[in-house]
């Protein structure tokens, strides 16, 4: 079975103006040759990204990790808060490939400082007739312990008339 998840190393973005935005922000407070430390990225500064960021950290060996702040356009999508819970924890039940490549698109970004835009449905949500867009981005721990991810996701919904894919930030989903 192949994963439902797909992944692209450094994107252009040209198709997707909100995630491009965050990613600009993210390239601005990047030092030379470096990643931006999680206290160099200022909330009051992303207000029209706050409902769909999200804050990853790796677990010890990094063949886990704990979401430790997700946005309430994310929440609200997904019909549940999993503010601290775990990958493998969000997606127990699903299948393992699933599982193991979100794990794997989250490792990437964190052992290589990478830049990863991953698309997929949110299956984890128990809604596969829903498309999400997303950018992880390497950020610096406040310690400066660890490489944590820092994220966005726009969640599209396919329409089955136009196959065109109209996004759903900003309709306060319910």
């Amino acid at each position: 079975m192949q994963s439902r998840l797909k992944g692209e190393l450094n994107p252009q973005l040209d198709d997707a103006p909100e995630l491009r935005s965050l990613l600009d922000y993210w390239r601005d407070k990047s030092p030379p040759a470096g990643i931006p430390n999680r206290s160099a990225i200022e909330p009051a500064e992303l207000k029209s990204h706050l409902g769909s960021l999200f804050i990853v950290e790796p677990l010890p060996g990094e063949e886990d990790f704990r979401y430790r702040l997700i946005g309430a356009d994310i929440t609200a999508i997904n019909g549940q808060e999993f503010t601290g819970s775990t990958v493998r924890q969000l997606m127990h039940g699903l299948s393992k490939v699933d599982a193991d490549a979100m794990i794997n698109a989250y490792q990437i970004v964190v052992r290589k400082r990478a830049i990863l835009r991953a698309r997929g449905r949110l299956i984890w949500a128990q809604k596969d007739y829903l498309e999400f867009d997303s950018l992880h981005l390497p950020i610096r721990a406040p310690d400066d312990s660890a490489t944590w991810l820092l994220g966005k996701m726009t969640v599209l919904e396919m329409s089955f008339a136009t196959g065109i894919a109209p996004s759903l930030q900003g309709r306060g989903a319910a």
